[in-house]
């Protein structure tokens, strides 16, 4: 793919409610109308799962004000909560948690439009995914498709572009932590949810929660390609500047880690060696009412983040943020989208 992934994700939420009800103390709720974005810059286009469909908007490099879909994609679901473009075989991989957890795939994603019906479904016992699929990533180098659960594991597909019905996850990774990093179940619940990148790169997997002791926890997993079973991190990082991570992004170029927040995206630099206790280098502030866990966007080639917003007056809108890798402190939008 030209461009890695990653947002978040993070309908990490919505499954838990659709499997186990919400566990206490309860994070923030979605805003009504988007649950996911995904920029394709090669397209210029930007996609917006808003319930159980995918809205898709042209020129999105420079559009501001009012947008209206060029296509609106309607898979024969009841929800949606995540998506996955892979460009290299035009394939459209999604997540529909309800009724029965299943992973759907289109083909020809790029230029569908209206009522579709998926060329595969991933779904059934042997598949695992009842445990509660709430984030995916192809890497097309590999064709592999991992799928993060709801209960810390971490399944992994061969053949991805042509997996389906109830096939077997060909690896299934568990998660151990480190003496310091307090994730898992406690007396209500997750500590926070587990937000995931994987770097295909340098074959690590980066995972971003709250801990049980109220820190954000970064813990980095390597030789993520092959790893199968119970696997411990490589090294982890933490800090007390904030908690709850909603979205994650590593820029490899500049070797800088973004972590959206509920109130503020925290900057890492050496990303890729960080361990310990850490003071983010930079703490970016969008100057906006009604912060919303929407794993944000953020396109390096533009040097642009894209993120969600909601409030009662104006509803869900999309803020486009410029020169990211140098902003900080307070910063207000260059450009509002509101689909």
């Amino acid at each position: 793919m030209s461009s890695n992934k990653i947002g978040l994700v993070l309908l990490f939420i919505v499954s838990l409610i659709f499997l186990n009800g919400c566990p206490c103390p309860c994070p923030p709720t979605p805003p009504p109308g988007i649950q996911y974005i995904w920029y394709d810059n090669v397209s210029d286009e930007l996609y917006a799962i808003r319930e159980k469909s995918i809205l898709v908007f042209n020129n999105i490099d420079t559009a501001n004000g009012r947008i209206s879909p060029a296509r609106t994609i309607l898979p024969p679901v009841f929800y949606i909560t995540n998506m996955w473009l892979d460009r290299a075989s035009d394939q459209l991989f999604v997540i529909s948690p309800y009724p029965n957890n299943s992973i759907l795939v289109f083909t020809d994603a790029t230029t569908m439009n209206g009522n579709v019906t998926p060329a595969r479904v991933i779904s059934g016992t042997t598949t695992a995914l009842d445990h509660g699929p709430f984030y995916l990533w192809v890497d097309s180098n590999s064709n592999q498709l991992y799928v993060v659960n709801v209960d810390q594991s971490i399944l992994v597909f061969t053949d991805a572009t042509t997996a389906n019905g109830d096939v077997a996850p060909a690896r299934r990774i568990t998660l151990t932590t480190s003496e310091g990093y307090g994730w898992g179940w406690g007396e209500c619940g997750w500590a926070g949810p587990l937000i995931p990148w994987f770097d295909a790169a340098s074959d690590q997997l980066y995972l971003a929660s709250e801990d049980l002791k109220g820190r954000l926890s970064i813990l980095v997993f390597t030789d993520v390609s092959t790893m199968n079973g119970n696997v411990a991190p490589a090294r982890g990082f933490s800090t007390t500047t904030s908690s709850f991570p909603t979205g994650l992004w590593l820029d490899s170029t500049s070797d800088q880690l973004y972590v959206e927040t509920l109130d503020s995206i925290l900057v890492f630099t050496d990303a890729t060696t960080a361990n310990g206790d850490v003071v983010p280098a930079r703490r970016i502030i969008p100057t906006t009412n009604g912060f919303y866990p929407i794993p944000f966007w953020l396109d390096a080639a533009s040097n642009q983040l894209y993120l969600v917003n909601y409030n009662t007056k104006s509803g869900v809108s999309i803020l486009v943020f410029t020169d990211v890798s140098t902003m900080n402190g307070n910063v207000a939008p260059s450009r509002v989208l509101y689909p």
